[in-house]
């Protein structure tokens, strides 16, 4: 298991950060955990690449928690599971993946 700890705002409010991608470097890999921190998070502009997030195997083990937000919005696509149970999700793009949320208001 790998697990990242990030301020969210670092990850999806940062206009510096083109592209996301996981570099599976170690073939015991089995479940990637992103933890992304703060309780509002928007995320636009950027794209995740790469073979793990790209492969439905790498996707399907692959979670985005957001353990403190209470309002996210995507603009861009999304690739695993997003885990938010406190938040109002917003998304116009699609999630590829599992969505585990308080609210969901999708046009994707």
């Amino acid at each position: 298991v790998a697990v990242f700890n990030f301020p969210g705002s670092s990850v999806f409010g940062n206009n510096k950060v083109q592209q996301i991608e996981v570099v599976k470097s170690n073939s015991n890999l089995q479940l990637v955990v992103i933890n992304l921190y703060g309780t509002s998070i928007s995320w636009s502009g950027s794209n995740l690449v790469g073979s793990w997030l790209n492969s439905l195997d790498g996707r399907a083990r692959t979670i985005w928690n957001f353990p403190e937000a209470t309002s996210l919005n995507f603009d861009s696509n999304l690739k695993g599971a997003v885990l938010a149970p406190y938040a109002a999700l917003v998304t116009r793009v699609n999630i590829d993946g599992a969505v585990a949320v308080r609210s969901l208001d999708t046009s994707g």
